[in-house]
């Protein structure tokens, strides 16, 4: 039951992001994602700008990507209840907000 919108964003920003990463991710947008705790220690968290909603994930898998540690994908289940509504996120701001990682990663 994606909503197609939804299904194109997240296919296009999955597609954007595995191009900059230089690794294919097939979901980048999915907030689901474990780290091994030593990661924590190896990448800076100290930017204001993580401290928004969405952008931690990726930043997080962008980095990991970056520096050469392993990245495992494991298939979940995403359900869009139609009565509950599609997604909390506000597409504008909260799709600027997950790109900026990826934005960083090309500037830096």
């Amino acid at each position: 039951d994606m909503p197609f919108v939804r299904w194109i964003t997240t296919k296009s920003y999955s597609l954007f992001f595995s191009i900059v990463a230089g690794k294919w991710v097939s979901d980048a947008s999915t907030g689901y994602k474990g780290f091994k705790v030593y990661l924590l220690d190896k990448i800076d968290l100290s930017a204001d700008w993580l401290e928004s909603k969405y952008g931690i994930e990726q930043y997080l898998l962008m980095q990991t990507i970056k520096k050469g540690y392993k990245v495992k994908e494991v298939p979940v289940v995403k359900y869009f209840p139609i009565a509950q509504g599609y997604s909390k996120m506000k597409l504008l701001k909260d799709w600027y907000v997950m790109c900026q990682p990826i934005v960083r990663s090309i500037f830096r």
